[in-house]
């Protein structure tokens, strides 16, 4: 059985065939890294391309940066998406319990759901046993637009792992799914 280290060579060998890209997030200023042609991250250089979590990081900011760019015409990020899905599948949460579960902090999370509430996806409700927490609702349009949402990510991730067999990108989900355990 393949390693988690010979899944991320194969990973870094397939998206290097694709093309190279370093992706990386708008520094301060807004600049952007120095991209060359394919749409796919370059494979990394000597030094860190060994460190699994590199490569990790690597790979999901090029998957958040694919997300992002596919929900955008949406007025949407990854992070809104996720509070919204939970949202739709887990029922009513405070937005403390939502944030810890998604691991946002809290200033992010007043962003969001402002966002969201905003574009009426979500509602904030006082919570009835404490009035000090807001329980977070997804709307009507907050539930058709997971559904939306979800055709547009498929497609996405479909682009993301095209270098990978159904059987591998299986593998890989299995494997980050333990990590996260």
């Amino acid at each position: 059985m393949p390693t988690i280290v010979n899944t991320n060579r194969v990973i870094l060998e397939r998206l290097s065939e694709v093309g190279a890209r370093v992706d990386q997030e708008p520094a301060a200023g807004g600049a952007r890294a120095e991209t060359s042609g394919g749409g796919r991250p370059a494979a990394l250089p000597p030094g860190v391309a060994h460190h699994t979590g590199i490569v990790l990081y690597k790979v999901a900011q090029f998957a958040q940066d694919l997300l992002d760019r596919a929900l955008a015409p949406r007025g949407l990020k990854t992070r809104h998406f996720s509070v919204l899905a939970v949202l739709a599948h887990a029922g009513p949460l405070s937005q403390q319990a939502l944030g810890a579960k998604l691991r946002i902090d809290r200033a992010t999370m007043v962003k969001v759901v402002d966002d969201l509430e905003r574009l009426g996806l979500v509602e904030r409700r006082r919570n009835v046993s404490d009035r000090r927490l807001y329980d977070l609702t997804v709307t009507t349009n907050g539930r058709d637009a997971v559904v939306a949402i979800e055709v547009d990510i498929a497609a996405t991730e479909a682009e993301l792992f095209a270098p990978l067999t159904n059987d591998q990108r299986s593998r890989l989900h299995d494997l980050l799914g333990r990590l996260l355990g």
